[in-house]
């Protein structure tokens, strides 16, 4: 796995775990503010394992270190947006509204 793909794999549960803090927050007070969180992912060994090398360097430099097993995720929801349009800038014009 290159180093890329773990970053993006670590950046999406990042930003699910926001939505996690966010609809859990006693959760959050469990971790400590100075510290790193690392995902293990239960259904992605190989970033589990990945996450876990780069935990060590972190730990034997001295960092507090917090693992967050992650059991799943569920499926991702539909987006609720309905018939997006997409205008070029050069030919924008605001929407007219009636008063």
């Amino acid at each position: 796995m290159s180093n890329r793909e773990i970053a993006v794999k670590n950046m999406l549960l990042g930003a699910e775990f926001d939505k996690y803090i966010a609809e859990h927050p006693n959760f959050a007070t469990k971790i400590p503010h100075d510290s790193t969180i690392v995902f293990l992912p239960k259904n992605d060994k190989k970033l589990s394992n990945a996450n876990l090398k780069l935990a060590k360097r972190q730990i034997k430099s001295g960092e507090k270190v917090i693992f967050v097993r992650i059991s799943k995720l569920s499926p991702t929801p539909k987006s609720r947006i309905v018939r997006a349009k997409i205008e070029n800038a050069t030919t924008f014009r605001p929407l007219q509204l009636a008063i």
